[in-house]
């Protein structure tokens, strides 16, 4: 407390002057410190540099603080854990990027928070949203258009919440998307108001991720637009179980049409054969170039290797990050390039036991690169590019 007296004696000499403020309160303290704390010490002060406020304390989501006034009226980013203002009021004229972590909304919430800062361009709500919708409010909500709204980050979300925000919330300036999406047994199927988003040709990165337990589909439309669409997989004694067979299998027919020109692989069990081929033969064609980081291409390779047409216009192949490469996938190449489909750059690790001459390896691509790799059991792995000559 001590700590806090003198703090806000440094506050008050700045405050003129101050343009960022970081305050965070361990969670051991009583729960009204923070709230009381800024309400007297923070909020009379006359801030008028102040663009970034953060405010955190490690509090259960059922139970955050409430900050009952505004803090500054020209604050442009707010970023809150634990700690929630009690919205539509109060409101920030100008605040274009407000964070909200370990506090849940409801879908209503959403709104009256987009209604009360309409210039916002960036909106995180990590914690995601009630479970439970309350029905009765969610269906007063006129559709409406945020046109400020570029970057949105929403966390737990079921299905038909989705559906819900984005059939009531136009966002046409939207240029990047990261949604959690609660596991409902349709892991890898689209919601069909994300669906006309992600139309065109793009980009696809496929991966997953343990320490969210989720596995993810990441759309790159131009350099600027990137959606991030994330499933909450299954567990089995708190450990996430990636099925990505029938995810694929759930997330191909519910794709709009797309020109799919490179795809990324970061997985590390590889789905079956007959999974890549359903993958394939609906967007392999435009794909020019892959990246794979996996444990074993073996399926991969089985699913392409007599089949040409499953991938006519690659050009690039980078497996560098793959732990087991099978001889069966110089025979791949060899055999496109006996169809007149010789890849342009071919990247591979420094670490494989294949019984294959360097004239024959060199002759699988236009640039052939060995990258060097520093164990073969990190993942990801550190890597550092070396010609091949």
């Amino acid at each position: 407390m001590r700590e806090m007296i003198k703090f806000s004696h440094y506050l008050s000499l700045c405050a003129t002057r101050l343009s960022e403020i970081s305050i965070s309160v361990a969670f051991t303290l009583p729960p009204n410190t923070l709230e009381r704390f800024i309400t007297k010490n923070v909020v009379p002060l006359n801030m008028p540099s102040l663009r970034l406020f953060s405010a955190s304390r490690g509090a259960p989501r059922d139970n955050p603080l409430i900050i009952p006034m505004a803090i500054a009226p020209g604050l442009k980013c707010l970023i809150l854990r634990g700690v929630r203002h009690p919205f539509p009021q109060p409101s920030y004229a100008g605040l274009t990027s407000l964070h909200i972590h370990e506090v849940s909304f409801s879908l209503s919430d959403l709104y009256a928070l987009l209604d009360s800062n309409p210039f916002l361009a960036t909106l995180e709500v990590s914690a995601g949203f009630d479970k439970t919708p309350q029905r009765s409010r969610e269906e007063e909500i006129d559709v409406r258009s945020y046109p400020n709204l570029t970057t949105l980050k929403l966390g737990p979300v079921s299905t038909n919440g989705i559906d819900f925000i984005f059939s009531k919330a136009k966002l046409p300036s939207l240029n990047e998307l990261r949604v959690q999406i609660r596991h409902d047994g349709r892991d890898g199927e689209l919601p069909v108001t994300l669906r006309p988003l992600v139309r065109g040709s793009c980009g696809l990165r496929v991966y997953e991720d343990f320490s969210t337990k989720t596995a993810s589909l990441k759309f790159y439309l131009t350099p600027l637009k990137m959606y991030d669409i994330c499933f909450e997989v299954a567990n089995v004694r708190h450990i996430p179980v990636f099925d990505w067979e029938s995810f694929i299998s759930r997330m191909v027919p519910s794709c709009p049409p797309l020109r799919l020109t490179s795809l990324d692989v970061d997985i590390r069990s590889l789905p079956d054969a007959d999974v890549w081929s359903f993958f394939l033969r609906r967007f392999g064609a435009t794909i020019t170039r892959m990246c794979f980081s996996t444990y074993d291409l073996k399926s991969f390779v089985e699913a392409v290797k007599f089949d040409v047409a499953l991938l006519p216009n690659l050009e690039s192949l980078d497996i560098s990050h793959s732990g087991i490469i099978h001889r069966s996938l110089v025979e791949w190449v060899e055999f496109r390039e006996g169809g007149h489909s010789r890849l342009r750059t071919l990247i591979l690790p420094n670490q494989f036991d294949w019984d294959v001459s360097w004239p024959r390896l060199h002759g699988l691509a236009e640039d052939v690169v060995i990258e060097d790799v520093e164990s073969t059991e990190a993942w990801p792995i550190t890597r550092t590019k070396l010609p091949f000559h």
